[in-house]
């Protein structure tokens, strides 16, 4: 039996999860007040764009992409909210746990093309042409 439509999109919309992605200086600037939105639900740390609008692209040990990090994840904190972000190991996934992330992400598409692609070739690289007779 199907569900009823009406009755489905009643429910997911109830069940709705709303995430804000802070990415630049002026979202930072204001991130208490998107915070403490009523229905936002999450705060998603775009950590490379987010370096690049402060000046230090891809430097994310950088102090001020560390203070970055805090800030948003104090705002999530006051507001009740969850905040979450990427990573690119285990550990950095075990830091933003323990700084408060409620999620974390383990790549993106980008990664995941390179190592696949680094993978392939490692895979292919002992292969030997023959020639057919």
């Amino acid at each position: 039996m199907l569900a009823d439509p009406i009755e489905h999109m009643r429910h997911a919309n109830d069940q709705t999860f709303l995430v804000l992605q802070i990415e630049d200086r002026e979202a930072l600037n204001s991130v208490e007040e998107i915070a403490a939105t009523d229905g936002v639900d999450m705060l998603f740390i775009g950590i490379g764009d987010l370096s690049i609008s402060l000046g230090v692209p891809m430097q994310f040990d950088h102090p001020l992409v560390q203070h970055a990090i805090d800030r948003v994840a104090g705002a999530a904190q006051k507001a009740g909210k969850w905040w979450s972000m990427p990573t690119g190991s285990v550990e950095s996934a075990q830091v933003a746990l323990s700084r408060g992330a409620r999620m974390v992400f383990t790549a993106n598409d980008h990664v995941l093309l390179v190592k696949g692609f680094q993978n392939a070739a490692k895979e292919y690289q002992g292969l030997v042409r023959r020639s057919i007779s």
